[in-house]
């Protein structure tokens, strides 16, 4: 979750693509805060491994782009 900026969805698109590329785009869904100020980005993958999650976890919450990342 973040401010909705372009820069936040390609940010998550990055990462996704970084480290789970067989990702397809209909995983991806996404929601506006009612004052549209914000957006929840959900993206269900098939994860391979703890490192793998932990690693897509560590990758979003280093931008200053995301708030919260669960």
């Amino acid at each position: 979750m973040g401010e909705d900026q372009p820069e936040l969805h390609a940010l998550v698109e990055q990462v996704i693509q970084k480290y789970a590329p067989e990702t397809e785009a209909s995983a991806y869904r996404q929601s506006a805060s009612k004052t549209g100020k914000f957006v929840s980005i959900t993206v269900t993958i098939r994860a391979t491994s703890k490192q793998q999650i932990d690693d897509i976890y560590r990758a979003c919450t280093a931008s200053p782009l995301t708030r919260y990342v669960l």
